[in-house]
């Protein structure tokens, strides 16, 4: 999806909690609600193996905490994911949604599993992102440069989307 244009895989929403719109190349989300954080799922984004290329950047907030990511192999019921966020101290959380509970899958076992990394640039900077999946193994690479590898043996294919944080 390059956002040059409106298409039907990303939705616009323009309420009091979500502020979702194109804008000359870019969907720019504005999560106003401040309790609780909002997936987009895209239209058409069923996969299993894949190779998945965005950039992202996480804008000035007044919430110290906030974040975006990019949502993986999530289940029609809702009760399965794969998030890969970033947030704008330069730190990255990989966590999988099981049933309605989230289980952390990054490596730090403090910091609600955050990890910090020189490859996440930070606020009002671009970040480009790779995920790469094979058999349920993920490679993923931030601005060029090897992150980290995670697997998730129990989900073999679902939708792709995003997450935003309060």
């Amino acid at each position: 999806e390059d956002f040059n244009k409106t298409s039907e895989n990303f939705k616009l929403v323009t309420s009091t909690d979500n502020y979702f719109v194109i804008d000359k190349g870019d969907y720019l989300l504005s999560r106003n609600n401040n309790k609780s954080e909002y997936a987009i799922i895209a239209d058409n984004s069923i996969v299993s193996d894949f190779v998945l290329q965005t950039v992202i950047r996480i804008g000035p907030s007044e919430n110290k905490n906030a974040s975006l990511g990019v949502i993986l192999k999530a289940q029609n019921d809702g009760k399965g994911a794969v998030i890969f966020s970033i947030n704008k101290k330069g730190e990255y959380r990989i966590k999988q949604l099981v049933d309605n509970t989230y289980k952390i899958l990054s490596k730090a076992k403090k910091d609600d599993g955050w990890v910090k990394s020189k490859l996440i640039n930070k606020v009002d900077e671009h970040n480009l992102i790779e995920i790469r999946s094979e058999n349920n193994i993920y490679d993923v690479y931030i601005n060029s440069k090897y992150l980290t590898t995670f697997s998730t043996p129990n989900l073999q294919d679902g939708s792709c989307g995003l997450l935003i944080s309060p």
